[in-house]
Protein backbone atom coordinates (compact mmCIF):
# COMPACT_ATOMS: atom_id res chain seq x y z
CA UNK A 1 0.00 0.00 0.00
CA UNK A 2 2.76 2.45 -0.80
CA UNK A 3 5.88 3.57 1.00
CA UNK A 4 4.50 3.71 4.53
CA UNK A 5 7.81 4.53 6.22
CA UNK A 6 8.44 7.45 3.87
CA UNK A 7 4.93 8.78 4.49
CA UNK A 8 5.31 8.63 8.27
CA UNK A 9 8.71 10.30 8.22
CA UNK A 10 7.46 13.03 5.89
CA UNK A 11 4.51 13.83 8.13
CA UNK A 12 6.74 13.89 11.22
CA UNK A 13 9.13 16.38 9.65
CA UNK A 14 6.33 18.61 8.43
CA UNK A 15 4.57 18.68 11.78
CA UNK A 16 7.65 18.93 13.97
CA UNK A 17 7.79 22.71 13.63
CA UNK A 18 4.09 23.25 14.34
CA UNK A 19 2.95 24.69 17.68
CA UNK A 20 2.69 22.10 20.46
CA UNK A 21 -0.86 20.92 20.96
CA UNK A 22 -0.57 19.83 24.57
CA UNK A 23 -1.42 16.46 26.04
CA UNK A 24 -4.96 16.35 24.81
CA UNK A 25 -7.08 13.34 25.64
CA UNK A 26 -7.23 11.03 22.62
CA UNK A 27 -10.33 11.33 20.47
CA UNK A 28 -12.57 8.30 20.86
CA UNK A 29 -11.96 5.62 18.30
CA UNK A 30 -15.01 4.42 16.36
CA UNK A 31 -16.99 1.42 17.47
CA UNK A 32 -15.10 -1.60 16.25
CA UNK A 33 -17.04 -3.62 13.67
CA UNK A 34 -14.82 -6.66 14.06
CA UNK A 35 -12.34 -8.13 16.47
CA UNK A 36 -9.00 -6.41 16.06
CA UNK A 37 -6.20 -8.37 14.52
CA UNK A 38 -2.84 -8.29 16.27
CA UNK A 39 -1.63 -5.57 13.88
CA UNK A 40 -4.63 -3.33 14.54
CA UNK A 41 -4.49 -3.88 18.29
CA UNK A 42 -0.78 -3.03 18.38
CA UNK A 43 -1.31 0.09 16.27
CA UNK A 44 -4.09 1.31 18.57
CA UNK A 45 -1.94 0.71 21.64
CA UNK A 46 1.02 2.61 20.13
CA UNK A 47 -1.24 5.51 19.16
CA UNK A 48 -2.68 5.84 22.69
CA UNK A 49 0.85 5.77 24.12
CA UNK A 50 1.92 8.59 21.77
CA UNK A 51 -1.16 10.65 22.60
CA UNK A 52 -0.40 10.44 26.30
CA UNK A 53 3.24 11.31 25.75
CA UNK A 54 3.08 14.04 23.09
CA UNK A 55 -0.56 15.09 22.56
CA UNK A 56 -3.26 13.93 20.17
CA UNK A 57 -2.21 16.23 17.35
CA UNK A 58 1.54 15.83 17.58
CA UNK A 59 3.39 14.49 14.57
CA UNK A 60 4.24 11.31 16.46
CA UNK A 61 0.62 10.66 17.44
CA UNK A 62 -0.71 11.36 13.97
CA UNK A 63 1.87 9.04 12.45
CA UNK A 64 0.89 6.35 14.95
CA UNK A 65 -2.76 6.87 14.10
CA UNK A 66 -1.97 6.41 10.44
CA UNK A 67 -0.58 2.98 11.28
CA UNK A 68 -4.09 2.14 12.53
CA UNK A 69 -5.43 3.19 9.12
CA UNK A 70 -2.93 1.01 7.34
CA UNK A 71 -3.63 -2.02 9.53
CA UNK A 72 -7.40 -1.65 9.08
CA UNK A 73 -6.97 -1.47 5.30
CA UNK A 74 -4.88 -4.63 5.37
CA UNK A 75 -7.74 -6.33 7.22
CA UNK A 76 -10.30 -5.09 4.69
CA UNK A 77 -12.04 -2.84 7.25
CA UNK A 78 -12.31 0.16 4.96
CA UNK A 79 -15.17 1.97 6.69
CA UNK A 80 -13.23 2.11 9.96
CA UNK A 81 -10.07 3.06 8.08
CA UNK A 82 -11.95 5.95 6.49
CA UNK A 83 -13.09 7.23 9.89
CA UNK A 84 -9.53 7.19 11.23
CA UNK A 85 -8.10 8.77 8.07
CA UNK A 86 -10.65 11.59 8.10
CA UNK A 87 -9.80 12.27 11.74
CA UNK A 88 -6.13 12.63 10.75
CA UNK A 89 -7.06 14.92 7.84
CA UNK A 90 -9.17 17.08 10.16
CA UNK A 91 -6.13 17.58 12.40
CA UNK A 92 -3.48 17.99 9.69
CA UNK A 93 -5.26 20.34 7.30
CA UNK A 94 -5.69 23.34 9.64
CA UNK A 95 -2.15 22.96 10.99
CA UNK A 96 -0.22 22.33 7.77
CA UNK A 97 -2.49 24.00 5.20
CA UNK A 98 -4.69 22.67 2.38
CA UNK A 99 -1.84 22.26 -0.12
CA UNK A 100 0.78 20.88 2.25
CA UNK A 101 2.38 17.55 1.49
CA UNK A 102 0.97 15.94 4.65
CA UNK A 103 -2.59 17.13 3.87
CA UNK A 104 -2.51 15.86 0.30
CA UNK A 105 -0.99 12.55 1.38
CA UNK A 106 -3.75 11.67 3.83
CA UNK A 107 -6.35 12.89 1.34
CA UNK A 108 -4.83 10.58 -1.24
CA UNK A 109 -5.39 7.67 1.12
CA UNK A 110 -8.99 8.72 1.77
CA UNK A 111 -9.72 8.71 -1.97
CA UNK A 112 -8.27 5.20 -2.30
CA UNK A 113 -10.29 3.98 0.70
CA UNK A 114 -13.50 5.33 -0.88
CA UNK A 115 -12.68 3.49 -4.09
CA UNK A 116 -12.03 0.27 -2.17
CA UNK A 117 -15.53 0.56 -0.71
CA UNK A 118 -16.99 0.74 -4.23
CA UNK A 119 -18.11 4.36 -3.75
CA UNK A 120 -16.74 5.24 -7.18
CA UNK A 121 -18.54 8.51 -7.89
CA UNK A 122 -17.68 9.85 -4.44
CA UNK A 123 -14.08 8.64 -4.75
CA UNK A 124 -13.67 10.33 -8.14
CA UNK A 125 -15.09 13.62 -6.90
CA UNK A 126 -12.78 13.49 -3.87
CA UNK A 127 -9.58 12.30 -5.59
CA UNK A 128 -9.66 14.54 -8.66
CA UNK A 129 -8.96 17.88 -6.89
CA UNK A 130 -6.38 16.16 -4.67
CA UNK A 131 -4.60 14.86 -7.78
CA UNK A 132 -4.67 18.24 -9.51
CA UNK A 133 -3.36 20.03 -6.44
CA UNK A 134 -0.59 17.48 -5.88
CA UNK A 135 0.39 17.57 -9.55
CA UNK A 136 0.57 21.36 -9.56
CA UNK A 137 2.51 21.61 -6.30
CA UNK A 138 4.78 18.55 -6.37
CA UNK A 139 4.89 17.31 -9.97
CA UNK A 140 4.05 14.01 -11.64
CA UNK A 141 6.88 11.91 -10.23
CA UNK A 142 6.06 11.91 -6.53
CA UNK A 143 4.19 9.50 -4.28
CA UNK A 144 1.77 12.21 -3.17
CA UNK A 145 0.65 12.65 -6.79
CA UNK A 146 0.70 8.99 -7.68
CA UNK A 147 -1.81 7.77 -5.09
CA UNK A 148 -4.79 9.87 -6.26
CA UNK A 149 -3.66 9.33 -9.85
CA UNK A 150 -3.87 5.56 -9.44
CA UNK A 151 -7.20 5.89 -7.64
CA UNK A 152 -8.61 7.76 -10.63
CA UNK A 153 -7.06 5.29 -13.08
CA UNK A 154 -8.64 2.42 -11.13
CA UNK A 155 -12.06 4.09 -11.12
CA UNK A 156 -11.92 4.84 -14.85
CA UNK A 157 -10.71 1.31 -15.59
CA UNK A 158 -13.57 -0.30 -13.67
CA UNK A 159 -16.02 1.94 -15.53
CA UNK A 160 -14.49 1.11 -18.94
CA UNK A 161 -13.43 4.74 -19.37
CA UNK A 162 -10.24 3.54 -21.00
CA UNK A 163 -9.31 6.78 -22.77
CA UNK A 164 -9.27 8.55 -19.39
CA UNK A 165 -7.55 5.70 -17.56
CA UNK A 166 -4.69 5.21 -20.04
CA UNK A 167 -2.64 8.40 -19.52
CA UNK A 168 -2.97 8.18 -15.74
CA UNK A 169 -1.96 4.52 -15.53
CA UNK A 170 0.87 5.13 -18.01
CA UNK A 171 2.21 7.99 -15.89
CA UNK A 172 2.19 5.76 -12.81
CA UNK A 173 3.80 2.88 -14.72
CA UNK A 174 6.62 5.19 -15.83
CA UNK A 175 6.99 6.58 -12.32
CA UNK A 176 7.34 3.12 -10.78
CA UNK A 177 9.88 1.97 -13.36
CA UNK A 178 12.04 5.06 -13.00
CA UNK A 179 11.87 5.37 -9.21
CA UNK A 180 12.82 1.91 -8.04
CA UNK A 181 9.39 0.28 -7.66
CA UNK A 182 9.55 -2.60 -10.17
CA UNK A 183 7.00 -4.71 -8.32
CA UNK A 184 4.36 -2.00 -8.61
CA UNK A 185 5.22 -1.47 -12.29
CA UNK A 186 4.75 -5.19 -12.89
CA UNK A 187 1.45 -5.19 -10.99
CA UNK A 188 -0.20 -2.68 -13.32
CA UNK A 189 1.47 -3.66 -16.61
CA UNK A 190 -1.14 -6.26 -17.55
CA UNK A 191 -4.07 -3.96 -16.77
CA UNK A 192 -2.47 -1.08 -18.68
CA UNK A 193 -1.89 -3.35 -21.69
CA UNK A 194 -5.55 -4.39 -21.64
CA UNK A 195 -6.60 -0.73 -21.55
CA UNK A 196 -4.47 -0.03 -24.62
CA UNK A 197 -5.92 -3.04 -26.43
CA UNK A 198 -9.43 -1.82 -25.65
CA UNK A 199 -8.40 1.42 -27.36
CA UNK A 200 -7.01 -0.52 -30.36
CA UNK A 201 -3.49 0.62 -29.48
CA UNK A 202 -1.76 -2.74 -29.89
CA UNK A 203 1.75 -1.28 -30.21
CA UNK A 204 1.39 0.63 -26.93
CA UNK A 205 0.12 -2.53 -25.20
CA UNK A 206 3.08 -4.54 -26.46
CA UNK A 207 5.54 -1.85 -25.40
CA UNK A 208 4.18 -1.82 -21.85
CA UNK A 209 4.57 -5.57 -21.53
CA UNK A 210 8.10 -5.44 -22.96
CA UNK A 211 9.12 -2.75 -20.46
CA UNK A 212 7.41 -4.39 -17.48
CA UNK A 213 9.76 -5.89 -14.88
CA UNK A 214 9.85 -9.66 -15.09
CA UNK A 215 9.75 -12.52 -12.65
CA UNK A 216 7.42 -14.73 -10.61
CA UNK A 217 3.64 -14.80 -10.92
CA UNK A 218 3.60 -11.33 -12.41
CA UNK A 219 5.77 -12.58 -15.26
CA UNK A 220 3.16 -15.26 -15.97
CA UNK A 221 0.39 -12.67 -15.89
CA UNK A 222 2.31 -10.48 -18.35
CA UNK A 223 2.88 -13.43 -20.69
CA UNK A 224 -0.82 -14.33 -20.47
CA UNK A 225 -1.93 -10.78 -21.22
CA UNK A 226 0.55 -10.41 -24.11
CA UNK A 227 -0.33 -13.65 -25.91
CA UNK A 228 -3.14 -14.50 -28.32
CA UNK A 229 -2.11 -18.17 -28.41
CA UNK A 230 -4.71 -20.22 -26.47
CA UNK A 231 -2.12 -22.89 -25.64
CA UNK A 232 0.33 -20.35 -24.19
CA UNK A 233 -2.48 -18.65 -22.28
CA UNK A 234 -3.68 -21.99 -20.89
CA UNK A 235 -0.17 -22.97 -19.76
CA UNK A 236 0.51 -19.63 -18.04
CA UNK A 237 -2.93 -19.62 -16.38
CA UNK A 238 -2.32 -23.12 -15.00
CA UNK A 239 1.06 -21.94 -13.72
CA UNK A 240 -0.68 -19.09 -11.89
CA UNK A 241 -3.21 -21.49 -10.37
CA UNK A 242 -0.40 -23.73 -9.11
CA UNK A 243 1.49 -20.74 -7.66
CA UNK A 244 -1.50 -19.42 -5.66
CA UNK A 245 -3.08 -20.48 -2.38
CA UNK A 246 -6.59 -22.00 -2.46
CA UNK A 247 -9.20 -19.47 -1.44
CA UNK A 248 -6.94 -16.46 -2.04
CA UNK A 249 -7.63 -13.55 -4.37
CA UNK A 250 -4.62 -14.63 -6.43
CA UNK A 251 -6.19 -18.08 -6.92
CA UNK A 252 -9.49 -16.53 -7.98
CA UNK A 253 -7.73 -14.27 -10.47
CA UNK A 254 -5.74 -17.21 -11.83
CA UNK A 255 -8.89 -19.29 -12.27
CA UNK A 256 -10.59 -16.44 -14.10
CA UNK A 257 -7.64 -16.29 -16.49
CA UNK A 258 -7.86 -20.05 -16.96
CA UNK A 259 -11.53 -19.75 -17.93
CA UNK A 260 -10.56 -17.09 -20.48
CA UNK A 261 -7.84 -19.36 -21.86
CA UNK A 262 -10.10 -22.40 -22.08
CA UNK A 263 -13.09 -20.63 -23.66
CA UNK A 264 -11.67 -20.36 -27.23
CA UNK A 265 -10.78 -24.05 -27.13
CA UNK A 266 -14.26 -24.88 -25.84
CA UNK A 267 -15.84 -22.86 -28.65
CA UNK A 268 -14.14 -24.95 -31.33
CA UNK A 269 -15.44 -28.19 -29.86
CA UNK A 270 -12.85 -29.21 -27.27
CA UNK A 271 -15.17 -31.02 -24.84
CA UNK A 272 -12.61 -31.33 -22.04
CA UNK A 273 -11.79 -27.62 -22.24
CA UNK A 274 -15.50 -26.80 -22.25
CA UNK A 275 -16.28 -28.93 -19.19
CA UNK A 276 -13.35 -27.52 -17.22
CA UNK A 277 -14.13 -23.91 -18.17
CA UNK A 278 -17.81 -24.27 -17.29
CA UNK A 279 -17.08 -25.96 -13.95
CA UNK A 280 -14.64 -23.18 -13.01
CA UNK A 281 -16.98 -20.42 -14.19
CA UNK A 282 -19.93 -21.83 -12.21
CA UNK A 283 -17.80 -22.09 -9.08
CA UNK A 284 -16.52 -18.53 -9.46
CA UNK A 285 -20.10 -17.33 -9.95
CA UNK A 286 -21.28 -19.18 -6.83
CA UNK A 287 -18.44 -17.68 -4.77
CA UNK A 288 -19.11 -14.17 -6.09
CA UNK A 289 -22.84 -14.53 -5.42
CA UNK A 290 -22.06 -15.12 -1.75
CA UNK A 291 -19.91 -11.95 -1.73
CA UNK A 292 -22.83 -9.94 -3.12
CA UNK A 293 -21.08 -7.56 -5.56
CA UNK A 294 -23.73 -7.06 -8.31
CA UNK A 295 -21.25 -5.89 -10.96
CA UNK A 296 -18.93 -8.87 -10.43
CA UNK A 297 -21.91 -11.25 -10.34
CA UNK A 298 -23.27 -9.82 -13.59
CA UNK A 299 -19.93 -10.26 -15.35
CA UNK A 300 -19.66 -13.88 -14.24
CA UNK A 301 -23.28 -14.60 -15.18
CA UNK A 302 -22.46 -13.37 -18.66
CA UNK A 303 -19.33 -15.53 -18.69
CA UNK A 304 -21.33 -18.65 -17.87
CA UNK A 305 -23.95 -17.64 -20.45
CA UNK A 306 -21.22 -17.36 -23.09
CA UNK A 307 -20.12 -20.89 -22.38
CA UNK A 308 -23.50 -22.61 -22.17
CA UNK A 309 -24.67 -20.84 -25.33
CA UNK A 310 -21.89 -22.66 -27.21
CA UNK A 311 -22.23 -26.13 -25.72
CA UNK A 312 -20.40 -28.51 -28.08
CA UNK A 313 -22.92 -31.28 -27.38
CA UNK A 314 -25.82 -31.20 -29.85
CA UNK A 315 -28.08 -32.86 -27.27
CA UNK A 316 -27.48 -30.06 -24.77
CA UNK A 317 -27.68 -27.05 -27.12
CA UNK A 318 -31.36 -26.31 -26.50
CA UNK A 319 -30.95 -26.37 -22.71
CA UNK A 320 -27.83 -24.23 -23.09
CA UNK A 321 -29.72 -21.58 -25.06
CA UNK A 322 -32.48 -21.50 -22.43
CA UNK A 323 -29.98 -21.04 -19.59
CA UNK A 324 -27.92 -18.49 -21.52
CA UNK A 325 -30.98 -16.36 -22.23
CA UNK A 326 -31.99 -16.40 -18.56
CA UNK A 327 -28.47 -15.60 -17.35
CA UNK A 328 -28.11 -12.83 -19.93
CA UNK A 329 -31.28 -11.11 -18.72
CA UNK A 330 -30.25 -11.54 -15.08
CA UNK A 331 -26.81 -10.05 -15.74
CA UNK A 332 -28.34 -7.13 -17.62
CA UNK A 333 -30.84 -6.41 -14.84
CA UNK A 334 -28.09 -6.45 -12.19
CA UNK A 335 -25.83 -4.12 -14.17
CA UNK A 336 -28.67 -1.74 -14.97
CA UNK A 337 -29.51 -1.47 -11.29
CA UNK A 338 -25.86 -1.00 -10.31
CA UNK A 339 -24.64 1.26 -13.12
CA UNK A 340 -27.64 2.60 -15.07
CA UNK A 341 -28.70 2.21 -18.71
CA UNK A 342 -25.92 4.30 -20.26
CA UNK A 343 -22.93 2.68 -18.58
CA UNK A 344 -20.66 0.92 -21.10
CA UNK A 345 -20.88 -2.34 -19.16
CA UNK A 346 -24.68 -2.19 -19.24
CA UNK A 347 -24.60 -1.55 -22.98
CA UNK A 348 -22.26 -4.51 -23.49
CA UNK A 349 -24.45 -6.85 -21.44
CA UNK A 350 -27.55 -5.63 -23.27
CA UNK A 351 -25.96 -6.64 -26.57
CA UNK A 352 -24.91 -10.02 -25.19
CA UNK A 353 -28.42 -10.63 -23.82
CA UNK A 354 -29.84 -9.82 -27.27
CA UNK A 355 -27.63 -12.51 -28.84
CA UNK A 356 -28.64 -15.12 -26.26
CA UNK A 357 -32.33 -14.31 -26.71
CA UNK A 358 -31.94 -14.49 -30.50
CA UNK A 359 -30.34 -17.92 -30.27
CA UNK A 360 -33.24 -19.16 -28.16
CA UNK A 361 -35.81 -17.47 -30.40
CA UNK A 362 -34.72 -19.55 -33.39
CA UNK A 363 -35.41 -22.83 -31.57
CA UNK A 364 -38.74 -24.57 -32.19
CA UNK A 365 -41.34 -23.39 -29.72
CA UNK A 366 -39.75 -20.00 -29.03
CA UNK A 367 -40.86 -18.00 -32.06
CA UNK A 368 -42.64 -15.54 -29.77
CA UNK A 369 -39.20 -14.20 -28.77
CA UNK A 370 -38.17 -13.28 -32.33
CA UNK A 371 -39.69 -9.76 -32.50
CA UNK A 372 -38.23 -8.70 -29.15
CA UNK A 373 -34.81 -10.14 -30.00
CA UNK A 374 -34.83 -8.36 -33.36
CA UNK A 375 -35.69 -5.04 -31.70
CA UNK A 376 -32.75 -5.43 -29.31
CA UNK A 377 -30.35 -6.33 -32.12
CA UNK A 378 -31.51 -3.38 -34.20
CA UNK A 379 -30.90 -1.14 -31.18
CA UNK A 380 -27.43 -2.69 -30.85
CA UNK A 381 -26.62 -1.99 -34.50
CA UNK A 382 -27.82 1.59 -34.16
CA UNK A 383 -25.70 2.06 -31.04
CA UNK A 384 -22.61 0.61 -32.74
CA UNK A 385 -23.11 2.93 -35.72
CA UNK A 386 -23.69 6.06 -33.64
CA UNK A 387 -20.86 5.34 -31.16
CA UNK A 388 -17.86 4.55 -33.37
CA UNK A 389 -15.07 2.86 -31.46
CA UNK A 390 -17.24 1.89 -28.48
CA UNK A 391 -18.43 -1.40 -29.97
CA UNK A 392 -15.84 -3.46 -31.85
CA UNK A 393 -16.51 -3.88 -35.55
CA UNK A 394 -16.22 -7.63 -35.12
CA UNK A 395 -19.00 -7.63 -32.51
CA UNK A 396 -21.14 -5.33 -34.65
CA UNK A 397 -20.68 -7.65 -37.62
CA UNK A 398 -21.56 -10.70 -35.55
CA UNK A 399 -24.77 -9.03 -34.37
CA UNK A 400 -25.68 -8.20 -37.98
CA UNK A 401 -25.27 -11.87 -38.91
CA UNK A 402 -27.63 -12.86 -36.09
CA UNK A 403 -30.06 -10.20 -37.34
CA UNK A 404 -29.98 -11.85 -40.74
CA UNK A 405 -30.85 -15.20 -39.17
CA UNK A 406 -33.84 -13.72 -37.33
CA UNK A 407 -35.10 -12.01 -40.46
CA UNK A 408 -34.88 -15.29 -42.36
CA UNK A 409 -36.89 -16.82 -39.50
CA UNK A 410 -39.56 -14.17 -40.12
CA UNK A 411 -39.50 -14.71 -43.88
CA UNK A 412 -38.02 -11.26 -44.48
CA UNK A 413 -35.61 -12.24 -47.22
CA UNK A 414 -34.77 -8.69 -48.27
CA UNK A 415 -34.07 -7.67 -44.68
CA UNK A 416 -31.87 -10.71 -44.20
CA UNK A 417 -29.84 -9.81 -47.28
CA UNK A 418 -29.32 -6.25 -46.11
CA UNK A 419 -28.20 -7.45 -42.67
CA UNK A 420 -25.61 -9.69 -44.33
CA UNK A 421 -24.45 -6.70 -46.39
CA UNK A 422 -23.99 -4.66 -43.22
CA UNK A 423 -22.13 -7.57 -41.57
CA UNK A 424 -19.85 -7.82 -44.60
CA UNK A 425 -19.07 -4.11 -44.28
CA UNK A 426 -18.12 -4.43 -40.64
CA UNK A 427 -15.98 -7.51 -41.23
CA UNK A 428 -14.21 -5.95 -44.19
CA UNK A 429 -12.89 -3.26 -41.83
CA UNK A 430 -11.87 -5.91 -39.28
CA UNK A 431 -10.16 -8.08 -41.88
CA UNK A 432 -8.17 -5.24 -43.39
CA UNK A 433 -7.07 -3.89 -40.01
CA UNK A 434 -6.04 -7.30 -38.66
CA UNK A 435 -4.14 -8.17 -41.83
CA UNK A 436 -2.18 -4.90 -41.56
CA UNK A 437 -1.37 -4.92 -37.85
CA UNK A 438 -1.10 -8.54 -36.80
CA UNK A 439 -0.63 -10.57 -39.95
CA UNK A 440 -3.73 -12.63 -39.17
CA UNK A 441 -4.81 -13.57 -42.68
CA UNK A 442 -7.66 -15.74 -41.40
CA UNK A 443 -9.81 -12.63 -41.09
CA UNK A 444 -9.40 -11.90 -44.80
CA UNK A 445 -10.52 -15.44 -45.62
CA UNK A 446 -13.53 -15.19 -43.30
CA UNK A 447 -14.55 -11.84 -44.76
CA UNK A 448 -14.26 -13.28 -48.27
CA UNK A 449 -16.52 -16.17 -47.28
CA UNK A 450 -19.04 -13.73 -45.85
CA UNK A 451 -18.99 -11.63 -49.01
CA UNK A 452 -19.60 -14.75 -51.14
CA UNK A 453 -22.53 -15.59 -48.87
CA UNK A 454 -23.84 -12.08 -49.40
CA UNK A 455 -23.65 -12.50 -53.17
CA UNK A 456 -25.43 -15.86 -53.01
CA UNK A 457 -28.22 -14.30 -50.98
CA UNK A 458 -28.50 -11.48 -53.48
CA UNK A 459 -29.16 -13.98 -56.27
CA UNK A 460 -31.52 -16.07 -54.11
CA UNK A 461 -33.54 -13.03 -53.12
CA UNK A 462 -33.38 -11.18 -56.44
CA UNK A 463 -37.10 -11.63 -57.06
CA UNK A 464 -38.09 -10.26 -53.66
CA UNK A 465 -35.69 -7.29 -53.51
CA UNK A 466 -37.14 -4.03 -54.78
CA UNK A 467 -34.44 -1.40 -55.47
CA UNK A 468 -36.53 1.50 -54.23
CA UNK A 469 -37.18 -0.18 -50.89
CA UNK A 470 -33.65 -1.42 -50.30
CA UNK A 471 -32.61 1.38 -47.94
CA UNK A 472 -30.59 0.26 -44.88
CA UNK A 473 -32.98 -0.39 -42.02
CA UNK A 474 -30.49 0.39 -39.26
CA UNK A 475 -30.97 3.75 -37.59
CA UNK A 476 -28.33 6.45 -37.75
CA UNK A 477 -26.92 8.46 -40.64
CA UNK A 478 -26.46 6.61 -43.93
CA UNK A 479 -22.84 7.67 -44.12
CA UNK A 480 -22.17 6.05 -40.74
CA UNK A 481 -23.21 2.56 -41.90
CA UNK A 482 -20.20 0.59 -43.17
CA UNK A 483 -20.19 -0.15 -46.89
CA UNK A 484 -19.47 -3.65 -48.18
CA UNK A 485 -17.47 -4.07 -51.34
CA UNK A 486 -19.96 -6.69 -52.50
CA UNK A 487 -23.44 -5.88 -53.86
CA UNK A 488 -25.82 -4.10 -51.56
CA UNK A 489 -29.57 -3.96 -51.57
Amino acid sequence: MGNLAAWAMGLSILLAALPAQGSAVPRPTPVQAATDSAAVATARQDWRRQVQATGANSGQALNARFLIVHALIQDGRHIEAETEARAIEAAVRPMAGPKALATLQIQGWIGEILMNQGRLAEAEAYALPVYRSALASYGANTEVTDRPRMTLAGIFGVQDRDAEAAPLAQASFDYYRHHGQPDKAAEIAGSLAIIYRNLDQEEAATQVLILAPRGGPQQLRNVFDASDDPVVRQQTARGLVEASQPGSQDREGAERRLVLALTPLAQVGDRAAYDEALTLARRLLANETMQGDPVAIARLENGVAQLVSRNPSEDAKAAGYVEAAALGQSALARMRTARGDDDPQTVSLRMSAAIYTAQLAMLPGHADLVPAALVELEWSQAYATSHPGVVSKEDAGSMAIVQAGLRVHLGDEGGAYRSVAVASGWFQSVAEARARTSGNRNYMSEWSDLTRSQVRRAWDYAETLIPSSAEPEETGRAEDVPDASGPVG
